[in-house]
């Protein structure tokens, strides 16, 4: 039932069905891509904002903590950008893309999820968890870092990898893709900071809820994320076969 599904997708019949812009790739293919990046950017970058927010609430007279925190979050990437890297790789080659990408997505969520736990932890018992507060600030920014790091493994991935399958080595449909892709990212970049600002305000400029609103939406966007992926992977196995043939 896959292998009929997956190439249903690839070479739909004339009777009304879709045709992308790479001349056999679908255009709910391009839609489902941009959908599944859009909900992760733009959870990212929500998250990310209020995060340094967060941490320069701490010592307001300092900024040590969001320097530590962007340190070790490049430290993390440089050393194991190279191992997330091999990882994907032999996952292309063993045909388990989905799964790679999914184990992958979930340590990423996991780590922002559980920071936004603890964040909401120390803003509501700050003043009687004494030294613990400490742990977890560090806690806090090395699974950001954890964080970071997947989500960059992730995007490498489908930027690299996916897609080029996807659009089958058809130039001007992949480059036409990878600038959607970068548009979003950048539309994300200047739209997530004013909707994190639109929701502190909201809430009165206080964090707790506002952590609880992010740990929402980066759930929401791993499940979205999550089905649009599964059902790219139809397109990208179905893409592999035809290619060895």
């Amino acid at each position: 039932m896959m292998q009929v599904e997956s190439r249903e997708i690839l070479h739909p019949n004339n009777d009304g069905q879709e045709r992308g812009e790479g001349q056999g790739t679908p255009a709910s293919v391009t839609r489902l891509l941009i959908t599944c990046y859009i909900f992760d950017r733009f959870a990212l970058v929500i998250y990310e904002f209020v995060l340094i927010i967060f941490l320069l609430s701490v010592y307001q007279d300092s900024l040590l903590l969001v320097s530590i925190y962007g340190l070790n979050a490049g430290l993390l990437v440089f050393f194991l950008g190279g191992k997330a890297g091999r990882f994907f790789d032999t996952g292309v080659a063993n045909n388990r893309r989905l799964q790679s990408v999914l184990l992958i997505l979930t340590g990423q969520y996991s780590c922002i999820l559980a920071c936004c736990a603890i964040c909401y932890i120390l803003l509501k018992l700050d003043d009687n968890l004494g030294d613990l507060s400490k742990v977890l600030l560090f806690l806090i920014i090395l699974l950001s870092g954890f964080g970071m790091l997947s989500s960059e493994a992730a995007a490498v991935s489908i930027e690299n990898d996916w897609i080029v399958v996807i659009c089958d080595n058809k130039a001007d449909y992949l480059g036409s893709l990878n600038v959607k892709l970068r548009r979003v990212h950048l539309v994300s970049r200047m739209v997530g900071p004013i909707a994190a600002g639109y929701c502190l305000k909201g809430f009165d400029n206080k964090l707790e809820p506002v952590f609880l609103v992010i740990g929402i939406v980066a759930l929401v966007s791993f499940i979205v994320k999550y089905k649009c992926l599964k059902r790219i992977c139809l397109v990208v196995r179905a893409r592999t076969c035809d290619a060895k043939r």
